[in-house]
């Protein structure tokens, strides 16, 4: 089988997934013209009453009107399973969809309710999408890559299994970047997904499918994985909360991945939501499975209350607005300036950081991803002859003449020497903040933008766009160091009238100049949401998300 002839198969699976009953007519959708439709389903009366409140509901209102009875396991996967198929009409998030198997499990709790009066567990009947790199069982996993279609998984990894333990149904898979290596989510077996805030701009890589159902309301709460940002990213891209936990903390054991047995900088696996509450509800449910005893990777540590890890009153955050590289645009600018003075009016101290922060993060990444020269990648293409794309290749210096020269043994072990030595040097710093915080006291958490850009236009990658290919982020010495990470929204869109270009610039570096040049028309990023990085040290997955809220508290 040829690669179209995979991808032909594979769109028409999808499209036959659909229930014709849920599709919107044609004649009843958007002109492609009109870019915000992130909340379509409840001003356009695509659903029911019903099915808009249960789909605007936090994952703790949706389980106590469940337990209650109030509504049925049923009704709760119907009214979702419908939103994502106007979601996938409008945006295209969706990789594998499997409504019949999720209202099949929905109607065994609603009738395990019935009998024995109690849920059967923290989770009972909470729809939940995966990004398609997750094992479920009886759906196939493919990455992106045309060679894996026929590929069913036949059993769920670790987390679906803990999760589906606990209550939860997964209904959906989502879509990913090529490789799962790359900013945007496209990928040609089932081509590109849109921003529901913006369809003109990315939803963000590789998990964009997942934040653009979540974004959309196709989900209530959904899993993605990041080894670069690929949780944080989409999550500031969609307006959406985050959390990529230190490695080792959430079993990655069942999961299809890029760069096995590459162990210097690892992808972890976390939750992507509306809320840190509910983010907090998934990793408690998945940890009281004690994961570590289905996977060795996984560290025996429970899972901790909020008030044992971050104590009562104000915190103490620093903030980064930008690196010694790149500056933000001037939304990001806008809107961190939002975010301190109003955690400042909760009574949170803020103060600038002016530490080291990995300076080289990004090269030393690249080299890491690109040790093997690519092998693993052109051996997976090779299987269907399938080409790449071309802002993978142009990332991971896959040149079609295979004349890059991979890192060296010697080189890899002078990178991961180096990395030692920024982590060692970031941890010295954050130490000595209870000397330069002004407060005596270490700080809980360091605020920053993901990106200097905001979500960007489909395309951006392309080595023949005006934007090259940036892989400076943000996000690159968080996965180096190890670092649990959380993202948050600022409740502040792009705005044309007020976020102008700079009239002065004092650009930090060449490519500094290069970024700022990006943001000539500020009508092409309309109405983008502004998210932002909050940093824990390792294994502070608790405080980030406790600290999240103390965040979103702020910002109401």
């Amino acid at each position: 089988m040829s690669w179209k002839q995979a991808v032909e198969i594979k769109r028409r699976q999808r499209e036959f997934s659909l229930p014709g009953q849920w599709l919107v007519a044609p004649d009843r959708l958007p002109s492609d013209t009109l870019l915000d439709v992130h909340d379509l389903p409840d001003t356009a009366y695509l659903l029911s009453d019903d099915e808009v409140r249960i789909t605007n509901c936090s994952c703790k209102e949706i389980l106590h009107n469940t337990a209650s009875g109030e509504w049925t396991s049923r009704k709760v996967v119907e009214a979702f399973a419908h939103r994502a198929v106007i979601a996938q009409q409008l945006l295209n998030p969706l990789s594998e969809v499997c409504f019949a198997a999720a209202l099949e499990h929905a109607d065994s709790l609603d009738k395990y309710l019935r009998d024995n009066g109690k849920t059967i567990g923290p989770l009972h009947g909470l729809p939940m999408s995966f990004k398609d790199s997750c094992d479920i069982q009886g759906l196939e996993t493919t990455m992106g890559y045309c060679a894996w279609v026929g590929r069913t998984a036949e059993k769920d990894c670790v987390l679906v299994a803990s999760l589906r333990k606990a209550g939860a149904i997964p209904f959906v898979k989502t879509n990913v970047g090529h490789t799962l290596m790359m900013g945007e989510t496209v990928n040609h077996l089932f081509g590109r997904s849109l921003n529901p805030w913006n369809r003109s701009l990315t939803p963000g890589g590789s998990s964009g499918g997942e934040s653009a159902l979540l974004a959309f309301r196709g989900s209530p709460v959904g899993w993605g994985t990041d080894i670069g940002g690929s949780i944080r990213l989409p999550a500031a891209s969609c307006n959406l909360y985050g959390l990529r936990p230190s490695p080792g903390r959430v079993s990655y054991r069942g999961l299809a991945d890029t760069f096995l047995g590459q162990e210097a900088v690892r992808s972890t696996l976390g939750p992507m939501g509306h809320d840190p509450q509910d983010l907090e509800l998934l990793m408690a449910a998945y940890m009281s499975s004690e994961p570590w005893n289905q996977d060795p990777d996984v560290i025996p540590l429970a899972w901790r209350r909020a008030e044992d890890v971050l104590p009562a009153g104000p915190c103490v955050f620093a903030y980064i607005d930008g690196d010694e590289l790149v500056t933000p645009h001037p939304p990001i600018l806008r809107a961190l300036d939002h975010v301190i003075g109003r955690l400042r009016e909760a009574g949170h101290t803020v103060v600038r950081w002016e530490g080291p922060l990995a300076r080289d993060a990004g090269r030393m990444m690249v080299d890491f991803w690109t040790a093997d020269g690519g092998e693993e990648i052109r051996r997976r293409l090779a299987e269907s002859g399938e080409p790449l794309i071309d802002e993978v290749a142009q990332l991971l210096r896959l040149d079609p003449e295979g004349s890059f020269t991979p890192p060296s043994v010697a080189q890899t072990w002078k990178n991961q020497n180096e990395r030692n030595e920024y982590a060692r040097t970031f941890l010295d710093h954050w130490q000595d903040s209870a000397r330069w915080s002004g407060t005596g006291r270490t700080i809980d958490g360091l605020i920053l933008p993901a990106a200097p850009f905001l979500a960007r236009p489909h395309g951006a990658d392309m080595p023949e766009s005006r934007f090259g290919m940036f892989e400076h982020t943000y996000a690159n010495f968080q996965p180096l160091l190890q670092l649990s990470t959380g993202s948050f929204p600022s409740g502040l869109f792009q705005d044309p009238e007020v976020d102008i270009p700079r009239a002065e610039f004092e650009p930090r570096s060449k490519l500094d100049q290069r970024v700022h040049d990006l943001y000539t028309d500020p009508e092409e990023w309309r109405g983008a949401p502004i998210g932002f990085q909050l940093v824990g040290r390792r294994l502070e997955e608790e405080k980030v998300l406790a600290m999240l809220l103390r965040i979103k508290d702020a910002l109401r």
